[in-house]
């Protein structure tokens, strides 16, 4: 399963449970539009050199804790 599928896996349960779905930009799935870019455990996309669309859930432990946080970006310079 890909991260982002297993996003989505969890916001079902979260709405199961009438809890708020995670909100995540997304739209290609493919690899190239850039727009899921998450921090994930530290690190940009994950600890593999991909965009985070393409990184799988075979990247971690199984029971590992994974912290999701937005992508960190500084204003462009004006």
């Amino acid at each position: 399963m890909s991260f982002l599928e297993m996003i989505d896996v969890l916001n079902e349960e979260l709405v199961k449970k009438n809890e708020d779905p995670i909100a995540f930009d997304h739209d290609c799935r493919e690899g190239i539009c850039g727009m899921c870019s998450l921090y994930i455990n530290g690190q940009p996309h994950g600890p593999l050199q991909t965009t985070t669309c393409q990184l799988h859930m075979r990247s971690f432990k199984d029971g590992e804790t994974i912290t999701i946080e937005p992508w960190r970006a500084k204003a462009f310079p004006s």
